[in-house]
């Protein structure tokens, strides 16, 4: 798992603010690059034609991101933000590539349903193996409270259908772990 601040190192104090004072100096477009490089990296060390992202909130932002750069990911983003400082993915969706699966909850009112709606249309549009599920009745970050074993739980069936997005695109052998 790539460490998006290792350029900046720990914070000052293991607390809410410090982590979001960090946040703040964050340099996307940079982030971005160190984690292409990374795939490259992953790639050449596993002689793998594809690599797998599964990847929640910032890094969701990431992996969208990411998705619109390289063709040889299967992605999974849940609780991407669109409209994240640049690179944003709304700006970079007509590039999308790959099989891309993103989930996002309609009460998430960090991001917003008008936002996701709107880049769920353009991601359609622009790659027939984009998948994007809005799921009724979740706020962002549902997954945390998700019975991953249980498909009548809308998170939950989330997570089976990620585990098939994995596995149709890399294997059955891919990914039948739970999220860490």
């Amino acid at each position: 798992m790539p460490d998006f601040f290792f350029r900046q190192g720990p914070t000052a104090r293991p607390d809410r603010e410090s982590a979001f004072a960090r946040r703040e100096l964050l340099d996307e477009e940079l982030t971005v690059r160190d984690l292409d490089a990374a795939v490259q990296w992953l790639r050449m060390e596993t002689g793998s034609a594809r690599v797998r992202s599964l990847d929640f909130c910032m890094g969701g932002t990431f992996a969208l991101d990411l998705a619109s750069l390289r063709d040889d990911m299967v992605t999974v983003s849940y609780y991407g933000f669109p409209l994240m400082p640049p690179p944003k993915p709304m700006d970079l969706v007509d590039e999308l590539r790959g099989p891309v699966l993103a989930f996002w909850g309609e009460d998430d009112r960090g991001i917003g349903p008008d936002t996701v709606h709107a880049y769920t249309a353009r991601a359609s549009k622009a790659n027939p193996g984009f998948t994007g599920e809005v799921i009724p009745g979740l706020g962002h970050g549902f997954l945390a409270a998700a019975r991953i074993d249980d498909a009548a739980d809308a998170g939950g069936a989330t997570w089976q259908r990620t585990l098939t997005h994995f596995a149709d695109h890399l294997g059955r052998s891919s990914g039948q772990d739970a999220p860490s």
